[in-house]
């Protein structure tokens, strides 16, 4: 299950993202990109690099947790 793990983030680190929206607006912060009242306007979604350090914040704490997991079993 690691293994699959790993190879999702490294699926999404190679994805060609342009427009990025989630299923909750905290996950691409949609507070700073869109606010109540404002015009709409798609540019303010496009986001590559947000996407990109979104995925390599939550590679970072998946890797933190999986060696506090494997360091528990090791004991």
């Amino acid at each position: 299950m690691a293994d699959d793990f790993a190879l999702t983030f490294s699926r999404q680190m190679a994805l060609p993202v342009d427009v990025w929206v989630a299923s909750h607006g905290g996950q691409y912060d949609l507070a700073s990109k869109h606010k109540p009242g404002q015009a709409y306007s798609p540019e303010a979604f496009v986001d590559p690099i947000g996407f990109q350090k979104k995925v390599a914040r939550l590679e970072q704490l998946y890797l933190t947790q999986l060696a506090r997991e494997r360091s528990l079993s090791a004991k």
